[in-house]
């Protein structure tokens, strides 16, 4: 959570427009923080002032993507099936991502490559899983439900490897991800199940 910024900030929305124009072309692992602020017209001395590492901007674009695909789930009847309200989710998701494709490619590759990048992403994924959840009226602050986002966000992982892959009509990831959540939706079942065992086990002591 130390990631999180204001969500209205002037230098990261013009720091995070700047990555998305550079790394489309430019491997996001090789463009540096003063690159973007040139490129966004910002001191660095304001990225000081501010906080703002690359690190930082990284987050945000994903807060960003988070938004985009809270959004659009707004329009979801909350009487849905979990796993197709998800479906719908994760695919806004992929499609804000699919609007800035060569960037987002080069921010996951670059990231898969570096252990503390590929750390702070896994816990964004599950923040990116959280919010899913609750945008269908799950709610996430219990520990049972935890099990859950963690394991949505373990899929989520293996869905963005599939998207790199993939064509424009994005066949193959929505195909991985119907099968994964379905697997998933299996899953909480069993986890409920437990959770629902060891409820029993507490209230009979």
């Amino acid at each position: 959570m130390s990631q999180f910024q204001p969500k209205t900030s002037p230098i990261l929305e013009a720091l995070s427009d700047a990555a998305l124009a550079v790394c489309a072309t430019t491997p996001w692992s090789e463009v540096s923080l003063i690159a973007l602020c040139k490129e966004a017209k910002i001191n660095l001395a304001d990225c000081a002032d501010a906080a703002v590492q690359k690190a930082t901007i990284a987050a945000y674009l994903d807060q960003g993507l988070d938004r985009h695909m809270l959004k659009n789930a707004s329009e979801l009847m909350l009487d849905h099936k979990v796993a197709d309200g998800l479906f719908d989710c994760f695919m806004a998701r992929f499609d804000g991502m699919e609007i800035q494709r060569s960037a987002w490619v080069s921010i996951l590759k670059a990231d898969a490559l570096d252990p503390a990048a590929s750390f702070a992403r896994a816990t964004r994924r599950a923040r990116t899983s959280a919010w899913a959840l609750e945008a269908l009226g799950v709610d996430t602050t219990m520990m049972w439900a935890w099990f859950g986002v963690l394991d949505l966000a373990r899929r989520l992982k293996k869905m963005e490897t599939l998207w790199l892959d993939d064509g424009p009509d994005l066949s193959k990831t929505m195909a991985g991800l119907d099968q994964s959540l379905k697997e998933s939706e299996r899953w909480a079942s069993h986890v409920a199940g437990l959770g629902a065992y060891f409820k029993r086990q507490h209230l009979n002591r």
